[in-house]
């Protein structure tokens, strides 16, 4: 077997951030949907200032990472787990905004967690382990309370079974993009 040389850190680096910039042109996506959803069909009085600033905030992110995209400086394990620790943030703050704990949609934290694990080093995802799971105990005892606890008001079981579902077609599809992707970057790396 012949060992030719590894790829570059910055190309590998790069890949990751271009699926970052994937995941999160999703879940603003997603967000906004279920935000809409609860919001127009559930006539559920969320606060669409902060939410709506939360959103903004995480496209102009997405912004930033796509003129980054086309930098040619190199990118690293560092600023890849950045960006991810800034969607930490924004799923933080959506969170706090939607019920804290008790949203269906709170398994976002996963998402920085699974590709944390899946391609940066060790120390990186022990630190984002420890951090998600600060952000999600926190929001047990901080967060903005839905106008109603979503099972006395009518239709507020339905909604949580749709959050439910919705939520599971999203993780269903955002390990697809993620993890398969980056299978298909390990087996190509072997290959090579």
């Amino acid at each position: 077997m012949v060992n030719l040389p590894a790829e570059p850190q910055d190309e590998v680096s790069r890949r990751i951030l271009r699926r970052l910039f994937l995941l999160r042109n999703i879940t603003i996506l997603g967000a906004a949907s279920g935000i809409l959803i609860a919001d127009r069909f559930y006539e559920l009085s969320l606060p669409l200032k902060p939410l709506t600033i939360t959103l903004l905030l995480l496209a102009a992110l997405n912004l930033l990472t796509w003129l980054r995209l086309k930098s040619p400086l190199i990118i690293s394990n560092t600023e890849n787990f950045l960006q991810m620790l800034l969607d930490i943030a924004a799923i933080t703050s959506l969170n706090d905004f939607t019920g804290g704990a008790t949203n269906p949609f709170i398994w976002f934290y996963l998402l920085p967690l699974m590709i944390a694990s899946t391609i940066l080093p060790r120390g990186y995802t022990w630190l984002m382990a420890t951090l998600t799971v600060a952000c999600y105990s926190g929001l047990f005892f901080y967060n903005v309370p839905l106008p109603h606890d979503g099972m006395h008001h009518d239709g507020g079981f339905q909604m949580l079974v749709f959050g439910m579902w919705l939520g599971f077609v999203m993780s269903a599809g955002f390990v697809a993009v993620s993890i398969v992707g980056l299978a298909h970057n390990l087996r190509a790396r072997d290959r090579k």
